[in-house]
């Protein structure tokens, strides 16, 4: 199976799931599309984020501002993952660098890619632009219960209500965020460690 993967993180879950992907005997992957995360809308973008300091309070979001970092470029400090960039060199897999997800550069590489998956890993709004073009569809892996714990950084929101589990989903990539068909769940009780 072909695969073309799309992230917006250098260290994140996709550098993570590379080389367990490359070691599969039933996938190929094509390509790995890095989404650098230039705001094409930023009026839209302010107003999503007064909406949600509103809705979490301003201690939230200084929570999740300092939360941040766990999920960027400290992953490679704390959990030892390699760039992404580099993983692809080492492995002779196809990168590119795109300056927003749903941009006419990323559109144009998955079609070059001709894949059978797109495997979404660490992003946000795909539109059906890109997530039709695989021939199956996408798949994202979302680190949080669905259909109770969407969006990023969910995390935040288990602890808040005081969730006994988290875990993972793998769902099918739709025209709204995090609700599409669920392939895999698992779940996994949260525990903490002094």
């Amino acid at each position: 199976m072909k695969i073309v993967i799309l992230t917006s993180s250098l260290y994140g879950t996709a550098a993570h799931h590379l080389d367990y992907l490359v070691k599969s005997e039933m996938i190929e992957v094509k390509m790995v599309v890095f989404n650098e995360g230039q705001i094409a809308n930023k009026k839209k973008q302010y107003r999503n984020k007064i909406n949600k300091i509103l809705k979490i309070g301003i201690l939230g979001a200084l929570n999740g501002i300092r939360m941040r970092k766990w999920f960027k470029e400290d992953m490679e400090k704390y959990v030892k993952i390699e760039n992404i960039e580099d993983m692809c060199t080492r492995l002779n897999i196809s990168f590119f660098r795109t300056k927003t997800i749903n941009c006419e550069a990323t559109q144009n590489l998955f079609k070059e890619a001709i894949a059978d998956i797109g495997l979404s890993l660490g992003n946000g709004y795909i539109s059906p632009k890109i997530f039709r073009l695989p021939k199956y569809g996408m798949l994202n892996i979302h680190h949080e219960i669905l259909p109770q714990y969407q969006n990023a950084q969910s995390i935040i929101w288990q602890l808040y209500n005081g969730s006994t589990d988290t875990g993972y989903t793998i769902h099918k990539i739709d025209r709204k965020i995090d609700t599409g068909e669920i392939i895999y769940q698992e779940k996994i009780p949260i525990q903490f460690r002094e």
